[in-house]
Parts: structure tokens; C-alpha cells; sequence
């Protein structure tokens, strides 16, 4: 089991949003097995706010998640922040309530891919996400193949609301 880090990204578009982006991350780790678990977890940084335009390039190398390995359901939405980030306190708390239902569900299922079960979950984490905004844009979503315990992993391109960026994680 390795830490998973959020090692850069670059704004190659940003949003149509008023003003410069004010991009955050929001993860879902899920765990499959006879004894599933999940979590959720918001990354950003206040440096980040209205302060990011097109060509913008940050490395803030932030643990998102421990514990992680090839066998983990990563999940990757970028938000952009309208205000103050909505996916953060209460609202982050209902949307780890709202994916438990996982634990119970799909996620205990034995046999089915994580390929499989991105497909069942990312809906729902979707849907979650929006039910709890109030102001902030879903730019997008991905799954993250956990495809090494030390290094980069798949560049993520996410598109949404006119905007595009280019996300890296790593393992470490």
C-alpha cells in the first residue's frame, strides 16, 4: 500500500467562469472486498482561488489518500469554486454518506473489475456531487487506474464548463 499525491496540474483552458478558475479536487477511495470501505476527500488550496488562468501550472505535491494500492476504485472530480468551495465540511460528510451505499453494494461483489465498478460508481458519485453543490461547478470526473505503487501515474484530462486541464498523480 502506497500514499497517493497529487503531484501537479495545468490549466491549458480555463472554465467560462467569471473571472480566473478557482479549480479543487474531490476523490473517492474505495476498497472492494468481502469488507469494503470508501472515503471521500476534498484537496485544494486557498492559493489556488481566482488565481488560476490559462497556462497556469502548479505542483503542489498534496496526500490525498493512504493505504492506497492496484486493487483501490480511485475516482477524480475537479470542481470549480464559486465563492467558497461547496464539497468541503457538511457537504463533504453527506457526500461520503451518500457513497456508503457502496460498502453494501458493489463493492462486495466478488469477481467484477474495477473497470466494472468504476462504471457503477462514477453515476453515483456524480450525482452526489451535484446534489450537494450549491454554487460550484463539476467541471468532470475520472477514474485513476492505480497502475504503480512508486511513481506517475495516467495523466487525467478534464473537460467541462469550456475548460480543459491536464492532472497528474503519483504513488509514493
Amino acid at each position: 500500500m502506497a500514499n497517493l499525491i497529487l503531484n501537479d496540474f495545468r490549466c491549458v483552458e480555463e472554465t467560462d467562469e467569471a473571472g480566473w478558475d478557482s479549480p479543487y479536487f474531490v476523490t473517492f477511495i474505495g476498497h472492494p472486498g468481502t469488507t469494503p470501505t470508501s472515503n471521500v476527500i476534498t484537496t485544494r488550496k486557498d492559493s489556488w482561488d481566482n488565481n488560476i488562468g490559462s497556462g497556469s501550472y502548479r505542483a503542489p505535491q498534496m496526500t490525498v489518500a493512504s493505504g492506497v494500492d492496484i486493487k483501490t476504485l480511485v475516482l477524480v472530480a475537479l470542481m470549480e469554486e464559486d465563492v467558497n468551495p461547496d464539497i468541503t465540511g457538511a457537504n463533504l460528510t453527506k457526500v461520503r454518506d451518500t457513497m456508503q451505499w457502496w460498502c453494501s453494494g458493489v463493492g462486495s461483489v466478488s469477481g467484477i473489475s474495477l473497470t466494472q465498478l468504476a462504471a457503477e460508481v462514477r453515476p453515483e458519485f456524480v450525482k452526489a456531487l451535484n446534489k450537494f453543490c450549491v454554487n460550484d461547478d463539476n467541471v468532470d470526473v475520472h477514474r485513476l487506474p492505480i497502475t504503480t505503487l512508486s511513481g506517475l501515474l495516467p495523466l487525467l484530462h478534464f473537460f467541462g464548463w469550456d475548460g480543459h486541464y491536464r492532472v497528474r498523480f503519483k504513488m509514493a
